[in-house]
């Protein structure tokens, strides 16, 4: 009887052994793993930059949000090598945009990106812009193409003041938005064309060139 107990006890150790291979086995080869935590399940989020869908990145927003039609997209170009100048642009109209414009930019009305036109791939802004340097860009969309681009130079003359900085570029973001809003009616989009402000100045006046960068 001895004998026979110590043969089931062998036996019984063998089974526990070879179970426990087959388990650390198992995990090796991630065959426990749950299906799409990571490796092939896992997707991308769609970019929804222009014209190069890898080279603008948006400041503060995580969540990708489908591209209507008609939008405004805010771009602010900058170098690597940053001056003070520089850093408070992007500081102030960040701010302005998340605060002043959160259900535009979540309902994807307004589009705002920080680029660095440094980095690889993002020349192709510079040549579509024609850009020199350091630019926030308003790009009105409609129908799904640029219809009015150019750069709201007012904030050279404005940094000293990021109250006037603020209200300047609220005003032009909200006459671009406007301007969408308006597209099926002409004369009311002409007339927020032509009552736009030029670029506004220390004395009160206005210009259409920028200063020196």
């Amino acid at each position: 009887m001895q004998t026979e107990d110590l043969k089931s006890m062998h036996i019984a150790t063998v089974c526990v052994a070879v179970l426990i291979l087959a388990a650390a086995l198992l995990v090796a080869t991630g065959d426990t793993a749950v299906p799409g935590t990571h490796g092939d399940e896992a997707t991308a989020p769609t970019d929804i930059v222009e014209p190069d869908s890898t080279a603008a990145t948006s400041a503060g927003d995580s969540t990708t949000i489908a591209q209507p039609p008609d939008r405004l997209v805010l771009y602010y170009f900058h170098r690597t090598a940053r001056c003070d100048n520089c850093l408070l642009f992007e500081a102030y109209t960040d701010s302005l945009v998340h605060a002043a414009f959160q259900p535009e930019l979540s309902e994807g009305a307004l589009e705002w990106h920080v680029v660095n036109l440094d980095e690889n791939g993002n020349d192709v802004f510079v040549e579509r812009y024609a850009l020199e340097g350091i630019t926030l860009l308003s790009t009105v969309v409609l129908d799904g193409e640029e219809r009015n681009v150019r750069p709201l130079d007012g904030i050279w003359w404005l940094v000293d003041d990021r109250q006037t900085f603020a209200d300047y570029v609220a005003a032009e973001i909200r006459a671009d938005l406007e301007t969408i809003h308006a597209k099926n009616e002409p004369e009311a989009a002409d007339s927020l064309c032509l009552n736009r402000e030029l670029v506004p100045q220390p004395d009160g006046g206005g210009t259409d060139e920028a200063p020196p960068r």
